[in-house]
């Protein structure tokens, strides 16, 4: 017992280990590596940012770099895996250059750059920006470096150096689709930015066209035989310089018939659903068919849409059925319609087996024939008089047995009382007359010929 404990406690002292080794890959000796956090304060222990394991990285919320002399600069992927870092100090290295890149997607709260020769340039305006906005906590007295002099950075006046403005000139009316679309972005910054339309996510055929007029740039994108695809999609221009970034958007607006995307076979979720999927601009209008006739939605059948703001202009939705029994099996058809077109599909719902006999008229329902044009195969009438006859008189049948039957169990139970008097009335101790025992006697006469009644009633 005793050796087996002693195996227990190594093996989970080498599990620890294990693990702890493993949330450590990729640490540089000269740095101390947790779950949430990434310090490096050995004097010129590094020369860049440590790049740990994506699945580690991910996890840290602060680090601390400093007295790190041989640390010149930090590249733009840097702090690309460090999605969750919010408190970042990075004071007394020898930084001189910071872009907007570095940071600009992160969700920082505090920053300290301090004891760093930052050059004051345009290169620092985010950062200035971000001091007096109070974006994230940057030190008051965060200065840089101009003509060998220190600056603070609140004070010192950029010249030549703007954000980037973009506008869009777009078209005012929606179009059909297959039609054609010019869109002109132009846009205006010092140092001269760069410029581009996001243009990966398009499925219509495009041209771009790049132009300059004085210190505006244009770069116009021509959309050809436009698709119902691109419908909603949000076009975006982009411009950067030194000083930071900028865009502008416009959607899409195409309009093209309705049409169904899908129509699934039932499916049980809390209530049955006929999953659908639809698409149309206008957007389109809903109707259902339940075996060619037209489906009256109540609490029991209704539509209901379900929204998806990542799928553009498409509608999803279920056609939800509470409780349905063999009577809702048949074909339920969906029509879209707008105006422009019109759509429709058909699919077959069964919920449950008829539970009646075929020839039973309470079970019978009505069944599609296979040209969806032509009437329901409705069962011919039957013939009233005689099926009631039948009916009335088996029912009759059944009404005289069981009267029977009660009045037998009745007589039967009262002459076994009348036995049972008689047989005490013979001893003194029950202290029962003779005036009781006649008493019984007579209601015995009286049962018994109300037995021969039935008797001769039933016959």
């Amino acid at each position: 017992m005793a050796g087996s404990a002693v195996c227990q406690v190594a093996l989970a002292l080498f599990l620890m280990f294990s693990l702890a080794a493993g949330a450590w890959v990729g640490c540089p000796g000269a740095c101390r590596c947790s779950f949430a956090m990434l310090q490096c304060l050995e004097a010129d222990g590094i020369t860049n940012i440590p790049v740990l394991a994506q699945q580690e990285s991910e996890n840290v919320t602060e680090i601390y770099i400093e007295n790190q002399p041989n640390l010149q600069q930090i590249k733009d992927t840097d702090f690309i895996n460090y999605r969750e870092l919010k408190n970042l100090n990075l004071a007394s290295n020898l930084l001189k250059h910071i872009s907007w890149k570095v940071f600009h997607s992160r969700p920082l709260l505090n920053l300290v750059l301090r004891d760093n020769p930052l050059t004051c340039s345009c290169g620092l305006y985010w950062l200035q920006q971000w001091q007096m906005t109070s974006r994230a906590d940057i030190d008051s007295q965060q200065s840089c470096w101009y003509n060998g002099s220190s600056v603070q950075l609140d004070r010192f006046m950029m010249e030549n150096c703007s954000v980037p403005e973009v506008s869009i000139n777009a078209p005012g009316l929606p179009i059909k689709e297959g039609g054609n679309l010019t869109f002109e972005c132009q846009v205006t910054g010092n140092p001269l930015p760069s410029i581009r339309w996001r243009t990966e996510h398009l499925n219509s055929t495009f041209i771009l066209e790049r132009g300059i007029w004085g210190s505006t740039l244009e770069l116009v994108l021509h959309l050809l035989n436009v698709s119902y695809v691109d419908n909603l999609h949000n076009l975006t221009c982009e411009a950067e310089n030194e000083a930071g970034p900028r865009e502008a958007k416009v959607q899409l607006n195409i309009e093209f018939p309705a049409n169904i995307l899908f129509l699934k076979v039932p499916e049980p979720q809390h209530h049955w659903c006929f999953p659908f999927a639809v698409d149309g601009n206008p957007a389109p209008t809903i109707k259902w068919l339940y075996n060619s006739m037209p489906l009256v939605e109540t609490v029991y059948a209704y539509t209901q849409i379900i929204p998806d703001l990542d799928d553009g202009s498409v509608y999803h939705g279920c056609l939800f059925l509470n409780k349905p029994t063999h009577f809702n099996n048949g074909y339920y058809t969906l029509i879209v319609e707008n105006a422009l077109g019109r759509d429709e599909a058909t699919t077959f719902g069964k919920f449950m087996d008829n539970p009646f006999d075929p020839l039973d008229p309470e079970g019978i329902i009505p069944v599609l024939t296979s040209d969806p044009s032509k009437s329901y195969n409705i069962p011919a009438p039957t013939n009233q008089s005689n099926e009631g006859v039948t009916e009335k008189r088996d029912s009759s049948l059944l009404g005289v047995s069981v009267a029977v039957g009660l009045a037998a169990f009745a007589c039967t139970f009262l002459l076994i009382m009348v036995l049972v008097i008689n047989k005490c009335g013979q001893h003194s101790k029950f202290g029962i007359h003779q005036p009781y025992v006649l008493y019984a006697h007579s209601h015995s006469n009286i049962l018994e010929k109300s037995w021969q009644g039935l008797n001769y009633s039933s016959q």
